[in-house]
C-alpha cells in the first residue's frame, strides 16, 4: 500500500517510527505508560494522514480553471494547507483515531 501521494517524507518516516516503537514493545502494553502515549500519538497521525489524503482526493475532484490557475505555487500552497487543516480537523477527531486506539488495546 503506497501512503506516499504528497506527504511529506519527515512526516511518514516519524509515522513510521512510532509505529515500529508500539510494535516492537509486544502486547504488554498497559505494562509501559509511554507506549499508551506513544500508541494515542500515531492513532492520530494516522487519522492526520486520513484526513490529508480525503482532502486533497477531494481538491483533485474539482476542475481546474484556466483563468484562476495559479500554477506550481497555487499546488504548493494547497498542499500545505491540506496538512494544516489536516492537523487541527485530527486533534478534534472524526473518530478513526479512537477506533484503532480500541481495536489495538485489545489484542
Amino acid at each position: 500500500m503506497n501512503l506516499d501521494t504528497g506527504i511529506s517524507k519527515f512526516n511518514m518516516s516519524k509515522f513510521n517510527h512510532q509505529i515500529k516503537k508500539i510494535s516492537d514493545t509486544g502486547k504488554n502494553t498497559e505494562k509501559f505508560s509511554g507506549v499508551d502515549k506513544n500508541l494515542r500519538e500515531a492513532t492520530h497521525e494516522f487519522e492526520s494522514l486520513f484526513i490529508h489524503n480525503l482532502l486533497k482526493t477531494m481538491r483533485a475532484a474539482i476542475p481546474k480553471s484556466e483563468f484562476f490557475n495559479g500554477g506550481s505555487g497555487e499546488e504548493i500552497f494547497t498542499d500545505l494547507l491540506d496538512q494544516e487543516i489536516s492537523k487541527v480537523v485530527s486533534k478534534r477527531g472524526i473518530g478513526i483515531a479512537d477506533v484503532l486506539y480500541q481495536r489495538l488495546t485489545k489484542s
